[in-house]
């Protein structure tokens, strides 16, 4: 029989955090699912502690694969899953013991393509923090719940139904960082029903050797690529209400990744943040837009040209 959710987690030299992330799924109080371990080619203890944990539970799955990244990684879990959701976990991060339930909950009650719920964030020293958010849906323009950063553009933190994904074949583009910025847009613009739950119930572990704490010229050339991928689906700027809105803050945040890459030469640094500019010349800002609490304050920094002005003087550039 298929499960109702398959809870996909990438795998790669987590040996300190893994046990904790395995030991939250095996505690949900919701018991229907599946949960596909994907070893990315790990080098330390991290695949003996999958195996033996494999042992114990039929519902667990382990797929080995050579070191390839973590959308490979999460694309192999997507070809394998069987559930009518997928939800993403990443395998240094934990979740509350009725994360599961409450997303399953709530996508059968709304009919929801998407549900989401709020990370709290967890640093080395132990500090939580978690801001607040209230319940929210959207029906028809599903998308503007990311676009009106209402959402996040995280992969993890949600259940989404599968047949999104597959039926439209969505996968995460293999070899770049960043590579929700890249996906999780063209999920939404095929979801008819997204669903914003207040719950805290995703830990997100804030580690200083993550992908996300550390900038590089490679990072910001793969934001640039989504930035100009993006721009090119004129119909979504039609179709929703803050596509432009949204392409400017991703601008904003490519030009401050360009301050936060150690050694970049002044002519590195021009070059690139003249590319992000260009890329988001023709989007607009429109008076519906400041009715989003989150995001337009960047917008309209780009807008007006200020926003590598004042990132410079931020960061001493």
């Amino acid at each position: 029989m298929r499960p109702t959710i398959s809870i996909i987690i990438p795998v790669y030299n987590v040996q300190d955090y893994l046990t904790s992330c395995i030991e939250s799924i095996i505690k949900q109080d919701y018991k229907d699912y599946e949960a596909i371990f994907i070893n990315d080619g790990s080098t330390d203890d991290s695949l003996e502690i999958l195996k033996q944990y494999v042992k114990t539970d039929k519902r667990f799955k382990l797929i080995s694969q050579k070191n390839s990244g973590l959308s490979s990684a999460r694309n192999t879990g997507i070809n394998q899953a069987e559930g009518k959701y997928i939800t993403f976990i990443d395998s240094d991060d934990w979740i509350s013991k009725n994360y599961v339930g409450a997303l399953v909950y709530n996508a059968e009650k709304y009919d929801a393509d998407i549900v989401s719920i709020k990370e709290c964030l967890v640093y080395s020293n132990g500090k939580k923090v978690y801001k607040k958010q209230d319940f929210k849906i959207l029906k028809g323009k599903a998308a503007d719940m990311l676009f009106g950063f209402y959402d996040t553009n995280f992969a993890w933190g949600k259940l989404i139904k599968t047949s999104i994904i597959k039926d439209n074949n969505i996968y995460f583009p293999v070899g770049k960082n960043y590579e929700d910025i890249g996906t999780m847009y063209k999920i939404y613009d095929k979801a008819h029903c997204s669903v914003r739950l207040s719950n805290e119930n995703y830990f997100y572990r804030s580690r200083e050797s993550s992908i996300t704490a550390t900038r590089s010229i490679k990072d910001v050339k793969d934001k640039i690529s989504f930035i100009k991928e993006m721009r090119k689906y004129s119909s979504l700027r039609k179709k929703y209400n803050y596509w432009d809105l949204y392409l400017l803050v991703k601008g904003f945040g490519a030009i401050s990744d360009v301050y936060k890459v150690p050694n970049i030469t002044k002519k590195q640094r021009d070059v690139l943040v003249k590319e992000i500019k260009v890329a988001v010349k023709t989007c607009k800002i429109h008076l519906r837009d400041f009715r989003a609490a989150d995001g337009i304050d960047r917008a309209l920094l780009m807008k007006i040209n200020l926003a590598a002005l004042i990132l410079r003087i931020k960061h001493k550039g």
